[in-house]
């Protein structure tokens, strides 16, 4: 895992998230492109290979210019150049939409298996 030390609050709150699905991750993942993941998420698919999600927590203070919104779509299509699903989450998201969000994905891309939503998630 990355430097805990140096969360975000919103990347402390994805962690949690992620924990309690019971999602296998990565905290700040170093690409060999420079990027810097804030969660790398692996998951396999039916045919046994590995899936991979990068999660992103985009705070409004660090995200909200035209600026970052364009380097910010440009790193998405190099991390996806490599095969690396991306899925933004902005300020203001819940452990329901991250968990329906990352199976949605999961479906798309063939994952065998996926844990069942957490009852602390709520209906």
């Amino acid at each position: 895992m990355g430097d805990q030390a140096h969360r975000t609050c919103l990347e402390k709150q994805m962690a949690g998230y992620l924990k309690e699905i019971g999602l296998i991750f990565s905290e700040q993942y170093s690409l060999r492109t420079g990027s810097i993941l804030d969660f790398l998420v692996t998951l396999k698919r039916y045919d046994g290979t590995e899936f991979y999600i990068d999660v992103e927590t985009d705070g409004s203070n660090w995200h909200h210019t035209k600026s970052q919104r364009l380097k910010d779509l440009m790193r998405d299509k190099n991390t996806r150049s490599l095969g690396i699903e991306v899925l933004r989450f902005r300020e203001g998201f819940n452990g329901h939409m991250v968990y329906g969000t990352i199976l949605s994905c999961a479906r798309r891309n063939g994952v065998k298996e996926f844990p069942p939503c957490p009852e602390s998630f709520g209906d």
